[in-house]
């Protein structure tokens, strides 16, 4: 997902160097406490270095402030259903400029995106869909008026204004059956690669992965999200079922680093069993939502620290996991 603090990096981290050990920020315990997580998914770093969690299974989004003990529930919390007020195993979600949160969540058999105000212990049901299953979100961050979905059951992208909703969006990369080709998309994420999708380009470009799922260094094992730095074309990758987390140079593809994990499961500082969402703030310090362990662990951009390794928007250009 589209983050506008990704330009920090370029200065702040440049030289691609974290802790090996990570903190944990929130959550190392399952429960469903302010200070607890329940399988957290996706995460979204704002403008403020406000962390906000996707905690699945309690149904809710976690707010967490920088230097907290504790989050805030600000969507859902108060069981699961589709209900005003109620979310129902949340998977992605966005927040605009404003302060808006769009939250995709199970709506049975479909999926819906709801949208709440700042503040609002309430949704409203953006979209309902029977036969979409939406897997993630973003905005076009040069126009938020155009809400990008990703459509895991027909494995494309689509476009929405949300300002005028009609229809079932329009498809802008994809939607062309299930398949490894340059043409197509594939839902769970097997082809292992990270593809670059320009406006109006019937075809995308692999910038990451795309040699078989495996643990090498130019490979990805079903890679679950990313985070771009835009300034530096760089591209940070939750590496799933390598455990780890890779920084890849769209630039030079072939050529990705390891920069956390990497050291099979667990729960010590250093291990990330089955990573699932990722995001960067302002001092350029790594944050990662450990699906298995039920925090996020927060790794130190440290040019002290020793080196441990050898559905995203930008501009007119769409960058999609698979």
């Amino acid at each position: 997902m589209h983050n506008e603090l990704t330009h920090f990096l370029d200065t702040l981290c440049s030289r691609g160097i974290w802790a090996r050990g990570g903190k944990t920020v929130i959550g190392g315990t399952q429960g469903n406490a302010t200070n607890q997580l329940h399988s957290p998914e996706g995460i979204y770093m704002d403008s403020t270095n406000a962390l906000y969690i996707v905690d699945r299974l309690n149904h809710r989004i976690i707010k967490w402030e920088q230097e907290a003990i504790t989050g805030n529930a600000v969507a859902g919390g108060i069981g699961p259903g589709v209900k005003p007020g109620e979310l129902f195993q949340p998977r992605a979600m966005t927040v605009d400029k404003q302060g808006t949160m769009y939250i995709i969540d199970n709506s049975m058999p479909g999926s819906r995106v709801t949208r709440w105000q700042k503040g609002s212990k309430v949704g409203e049901v953006l979209f309902d869909f029977k036969h979409i299953i939406a897997g993630g979100i973003a905005f076009d961050p040069n126009d938020e008026d155009y809400l990008y979905l990703a459509d895991r059951y027909e494995h494309s992208v689509l476009r929405f204004n949300i300002k005028n909703i009609t229809g079932n969006g329009e498809i802008v990369a994809g939607g062309n059956h299930i398949g490894p080709a340059l043409n197509q998309l594939e839902q769970h994420t097997r082809n292992s690669r990270i593809v670059v999708w320009s406006e109006g380009a019937k075809v995308g470009v692999v910038v990451g992965g795309g040699h078989g799922a495996g643990n090498q260094t130019d490979q990805l094992s079903f890679p679950e999200a990313f985070f771009l730095d835009r300034l530096t074309n760089t591209i940070y990758v939750a590496d799933k079922n390598n455990n780890r987390v890779m920084r890849i140079s769209a630039d030079a593809p072939n050529a990705g680093f390891v920069i956390a994990g990497n050291d099979g499961k667990g729960n010590a500082a250093h291990q990330l069993p089955s990573p699932h969402g990722i995001a960067l703030d302002s001092k350029g310090n790594l944050y990662v939502s450990d699906n298995e362990n039920d925090r996020i662990q927060m790794f130190m951009c440290s040019s002290s620290a020793k080196f441990i390794g050898s559905l995203y928007f930008i501009t007119l250009t769409i960058i999609f996991i698979q």
